[in-house]
């Protein structure tokens, strides 16, 4: 039976390391509750990374004048932005990025993108790598709109008891639960520590890892095209 949250799945950890409370507190308990749900968010944070299988389309507001959109932490691969009232699909470009679109008197001239921050109008790109967690829209907007964004996500905050796990593969969450006793073993802790069973689940960890990213990519990538040879 798949946890549908952390509370699940640390009680399912509990179970597999004998650790299983007696009541609702966790006072006689080798492990800690504020220590699994730690090792949880850790290891879920490190999945989604690795594996970028956490999608989500979000919406960002647009002020005129202001060339800064706040990006949330959580975000971390952005595939495709989009003005929603303005129907404009934005570039990614990058600040040291050169163009050839600049006129002087001396005829065009290659420039970076940053040349191009103090210019005016509908934005049709947008600059990610100069200004900590915001995206940088060039030209400035002269009008307000709405930045819809798809992209890969991470994990938003420490998970508590009731959160709702983002991973319902059963592999997926095989993972967590392999890496949450690769890290209770490693406490450092004359009752819990146990150096030998903690390699022991880091190397499962690792090499169960190597393989659904191995599924996970063949399972994305798009099927090729087949010629037939009728000679």
């Amino acid at each position: 039976m798949l946890a549908e949250t952390a509370g699940d799945l640390a009680t399912i950890v509990r179970s597999d390391l004998d650790d299983k409370k007696s009541s609702s507190s966790d006072v006689d308990c080798l492990w800690k509750d504020d220590d699994l749900y730690r090792y949880m968010t850790s290891i879920a944070d490190k999945l989604a990374k690795k594996t970028a299988s956490l999608y989500r389309t979000i919406e960002l507001d647009v002020i005129a004048d202001e060339p800064l959109v706040e990006l949330p932490a959580y975000v971390q691969e952005i595939r495709s932005v989009k003005l929603v009232d303005g129907g404009r699909s934005l570039d990614q470009r990058n600040a040291n990025e050169t163009f050839d679109g600049i006129t002087t008197d001396y005829g065009r001239i290659s420039a970076t993108f940053a040349d191009a921050f103090d210019t005016t109008g509908e934005p049709d790109c947008f600059v990610r790598d100069y200004d900590e967690g915001a995206l940088r829209l060039v030209p400035i907007p002269t009008d307000d709109d709405t930045l819809e964004i798809q992209c890969t996500v991470t994990i938003e905050a420490l998970f508590e008891s009731d959160t709702v796990l983002p991973f319902t593969d059963a592999e997926e969450q095989e993972l967590l639960l392999t890496v949450m006793k690769w890290k209770a073993y490693e406490k450092n802790d004359a009752e819990t520590e146990d150096l030998v069973r903690a390699d022991r689940f880091k190397k499962q960890f690792e090499d169960g890892l190597k393989e659904y990213g191995v599924a996970l990519r063949n399972k994305r990538r798009a099927p090729g095209l087949v010629r037939c040879n009728w000679d």
